[in-house]
């Protein structure tokens, strides 16, 4: 007898299969608007600590904006997406530099473009 899975409820479209931590917290992202740190570990199952350090390359790269007062005890800060750049999970430092697409990524499209190649 088989057993039935739960399924997770869909986080907007990804653009991979296997989607990585970056990429599942980005989609939360996009499709929250506003959010705390714990509903996005939560939508896209991760630790808080992946959360926060994503968060701060994107604080950073002027992605997302802080709200409120965060000088109040006992409040949980509140995120809110300032500029979508799409699909896919920007790439950035934690410092704020966005990283140019990796060698894969950039393979992937050109097979996707050329259509019929070789391994060459």
């Amino acid at each position: 007898m088989r057993r039935r899975q739960k399924k997770q409820a869909p986080l907007l479209t990804l653009a991979t299969q296997a989607p990585t931590d970056r990429e599942k917290m980005w989609a939360a992202m996009r499709q929250e608007k506003t959010f705390t740190q714990a509903r996005i570990a939560s939508l896209a199952a991760c630790g808080k600590g992946k959360v926060q350090d994503y968060l701060q390359g994107l604080m950073a790269a002027g992605l997302v904006l802080k709200q409120g007062d965060s000088a109040k005890l006992f409040t949980r800060a509140v995120y809110a997406l300032v500029k979508d750049t799409g699909v896919d999970a920007p790439r950035v430092r934690q410092d704020g530099t966005i990283l140019p697409d990796s060698g894969r990524h950039r393979m992937w499209n050109a097979m996707r473009v050329l259509k019929a190649f070789t391994v060459a």
